[in-house]
Parts: C-alpha cells; sequence; structure tokens
C-alpha cells in the first residue's frame, strides 16, 4: 500500500506488483529474479506517485505544517 498522511487527510492506495497482479491481492514471486522485477516495478510505482499523486494531494488540501509529524 502507498499511504499519504497530512494534517487532516490520510490517502491510501492499493499497488499492484506486477501488470498481472490484482492489487491488494498475494501474488507468487517464486524465484529471486522474479523478486528483483517487483522490487523494480514498486520502485517506479512509488517515484511516479511521489512526482505526481502526492502535489496533487497538497494542491487539494493544502500542505500541512512543518511541525506536522504523522508518526507522533
Amino acid at each position: 500500500m502507498y499511504k499519504v498522511y497530512g494534517l487532516g487527510f490520510k490517502a491510501t492506495l492499493m499497488v499492484p506488483v506486477a501488470q498481472t497482479a490484482v492489487a491488494g491481492a498475494q501474488y507468487s514471486i517464486g524465484d529471486a529474479e522474479t523478486w528483483r522485477k517487483v522490487c523494480e516495478n514498486l520502485a517506479a510505482i512509488v517515484a511516479e506517485l511521489d512526482r505526481t499523486f502526492v502535489p496533487a494531494l497538497e494542491a487539494a488540501a493544502g500542505p500541512s505544517p512543518e511541525w506536522y509529524d504523522p508518526n507522533r
């Protein structure tokens, strides 16, 4: 899952690990090569969400103040 927490909002997306995978469902990894591909897929998806989804959320909800820490 890809989660974004801001002051007053939370967004969660189910991220598929492969083109044929169902987001949120189990996916048979099988071997080290498949695991490498899954990791590369997830890295590419997260990079794109960081680039597009987070700024869109902040544009809609406004940025959280500097003091806000969702881990506290």
